[in-house]
């Protein structure tokens, strides 16, 4: 039995969706891997989420653009800084849609960019090219998107329950905490209308 706790919608800024549109999955899910956003102290509303409905666990994914191209050998990769901040740590797994490896080290201590040092190369990087969380090392194993975080969940050790939404019109994509990839808006399918 786990103890599962909502969390309703925060006040934001910005509108990130059209509530009237929003539909919520029944029943919560089990948030896998939380730990990664105690530095945050919560879980944002508008995480993409990877959903297991055997385990009724939900997986967020994170997420990095690239700044500076890189080389199909690079290790050290630039990222642009984000808002509200970088949350890969060293020993996560990371990649694109590829090749996945893991995190070695993560440098923020340069005003313009973070670099992520990987363990392997994961072959060259466009600027703007998206890296995301996956869920083992290999090929083609990034996290898929099912649906978004429904509300801010507050951070606690131990089981936490979180809202998914599965529908959604006039998505912000510039509002959500770290917008979705071009890949991320079609993993979603044409239950999300989503402004980028």
């Amino acid at each position: 039995m786990f103890e599962y706790k909502f969390t309703a919608p925060a006040k934001k800024t910005n509108e990130l969706w059209q509530e009237k549109t929003v539909h919520v999955l029944s029943g919560g899910f089990n948030i896998k891997n939380f730990d990664a956003f105690a530095v945050l102290g919560y879980l944002p509303k508008g995480i993409p989420l990877s959903l297991n409905f055997d385990t009724r666990e939900a997986t967020p994914i994170k997420g990095a653009i690239v700044y500076e191209a890189a080389g199909s050998g690079a290790t050290a990769i630039k990222v642009k800084k984000q808002t509200p901040g970088l949350l890969f740590v060293a020993g996560d797994i990371i990649g694109n849609a590829t090749q996945t490896t893991t995190v070695a080290s993560v440098d923020k201590s340069n005003v313009a960019y973070d670099v992520i040092n990987l363990n392997a190369a994961i072959g060259a990087l466009s600027v703007d090219s998206a890296l995301l969380s996956g869920s083992e090392v290999g090929v083609g194993k990034i996290l898929k998107a099912t649906g978004l975080s429904y509300a801010d969940v507050t951070y606690k050790t131990g089981k936490t329950g979180v809202d998914c939404i599965i529908q959604a019109y006039e998505v912000k994509n510039k509002f959500l905490p770290y917008p979705l990839t071009t890949t991320q808006i079609s993993e979603i399918t044409s239950r999300f209308f989503v402004i980028v």
